[in-house]
């Protein structure tokens, strides 16, 4: 089962976007036993995960509740369980990677009624890099261009709400930015340096239009420009 399905490189591909796998192993052998199939490598995060297991700790594997959808006694089980309820739409011991994939197709029909379409994950890897680019282009103090960059994001995003909210802490950052430096250029015009202010606001003005903050830098605009008369 695990080599037929989750070693599956078909299968893997499908699961990539269209499913998350848990799963339930019993009598998982002790970390220090030198069972090939507890060997550990070092995560990004600093965490130990199982080489047999990509993604998951020996905590995380061992003491799973997943196991509790099998009533059958007999393994392996497979559950295709509804992420919205928790609720197993439906059991079997066994099992091919179409059949899974047959029943997977099936359900998601059913929570595309009741819920809209969902996300993949291949989606969210997209809007990761875009985010990514985002804080890189703030660091450079480049608002225009993150709110470019942030513009082409946003179209991605339009038709789904949840898109919409993953990617609203890009907005919030360039937004902490560019307050910064309209704050800036505020204490330009009270000191009497409406020029350097000016350089600050003028490309600024317009990348802030559709923004909260487009009516205070078209107030500060004006001011500039009526200091420099």
């Amino acid at each position: 089962m695990h080599r037929s399905v989750l070693q599956n490189k078909k299968y893997m591909k499908f699961a990539d976007d269209h499913t998350v796998e848990v799963i339930s192993v019993s009598k998982v052998p002790q970390p220090n036993s030198g069972d090939k199939r507890v060997a550990t490598y070092k995560g990004k995060d600093g965490n130990d995960y199982m080489v047999e297991w990509p993604g998951l700790t020996y905590e995380q594997l061992s003491n799973s509740k997943v196991s509790s959808y099998n009533k059958s006694g007999g393994i392996p089980y497979v559950a295709i369980v509804n992420p919205h309820t928790g609720e197993e739409f439906v059991g079997f011991n066994g099992g091919s990677a179409g059949k899974i994939k047959d029943y997977v197709a099936e359900l998601q029909k059913q929570m595309k009624k009741e819920h809209g379409k969902g996300v993949k994950r291949s989606t969210l890897r997209k809007l990761d890099k875009d985010k990514a680019k985002i804080a890189a282009l703030l660091a450079k103090n480049k608002v225009r261009d993150a709110l470019s960059k942030y513009s082409a994001m946003a179209k991605k995003a339009a038709k789904s709400e949840a898109l919409q909210n993953y990617i609203q802490d890009s907005l919030d950052g360039i937004l902490k930015v560019a307050a910064r430096d309209l704050a800036k250029a505020e204490g330009l015009i009270e000191q009497g340096d409406p020029k350097g202010a000016g350089k600050i606001l003028r490309p600024l003005v317009r990348a802030l239009k559709d923004t909260p903050l487009a009516e205070r830098a078209a107030d500060l605009d004006a001011k500039t420009k009526a200091k420099a008369e």
